[in-house]
């Protein structure tokens, strides 16, 4: 609850005293248990981080094959329009307003943006060697691609919502990488 409020209202809008109403617990406890609203924001962004976020998918994403993986990255965030849950990601919503927050807020969320625009890389980098990808794939182009689809996601899932759209880029990105798979001898994608 506490993180939703973050991702829907952001940083800045976001009061301990909303916070303590929505939760039920006393303005004083949450003081007492966290010393300020920076320290409980930086809480809902560790948890974010480890459950929620795009990080947290692509590092439960390593046993299955990368196109699926990336169907399921994608459509993570499709299904919170679909369903009406919080829209876009924690950080990317309020990625403006963290930039003119002090640094000791800011640093860890774009960090994760930082993070998992790394483990996009590294996602792909494991599949080229599991013999998903072509050997001579662009990593880095290709991961900066995938990124910024999922930016783009985000950006129509808090505007537009528009889960058509979402879907034809997603299904789009995915198409890319299907181009870049490893083929048998006889055409078909080499799936581990």
């Amino acid at each position: 609850m506490v993180e939703e409020r973050f991702w829907r209202d952001g940083y800045r809008a976001t009061s301990m005293q909303e916070i303590a109403a929505a939760t039920g617990v006393n303005p004083g406890s949450l003081f007492k248990c966290f010393g300020s609203k920076r320290n409980l924001y930086l809480a809902a962004l560790r948890r974010y981080a480890e459950a929620d976020s795009p990080r947290a998918f692509l590092l439960r994403s390593f046993d299955v094959p990368l196109t699926d993986a990336l169907r399921g990255f994608y459509e993570e965030v499709i299904g919170r329009v679909e369903r009406g849950g919080p829209v876009g990601c924690l950080v990317s919503n309020h990625v403006g307003e963290l930039a003119s927050v002090q640094d000791d807020v800011a640093e860890p969320s774009i960090e994760l943006m930082r993070s998992t625009q790394q483990l996009l890389r590294l996602r792909l980098v494991w599949a080229r060697e599991q013999g998903e990808l072509e050997a001579d794939v662009d990593i880095e182009e290709l991961a900066a691609h995938l990124f910024c689809v999922l930016q783009g996601l985000y950006v129509l899932s808090a505007s537009t919502r528009n889960v058509d759209d979402m879907r034809r880029a997603s299904h789009l990105a995915v198409s890319v990488v299907e181009r870049q798979l490893r083929r048998s001898p006889d055409g078909d994608p080499r799936v581990r």
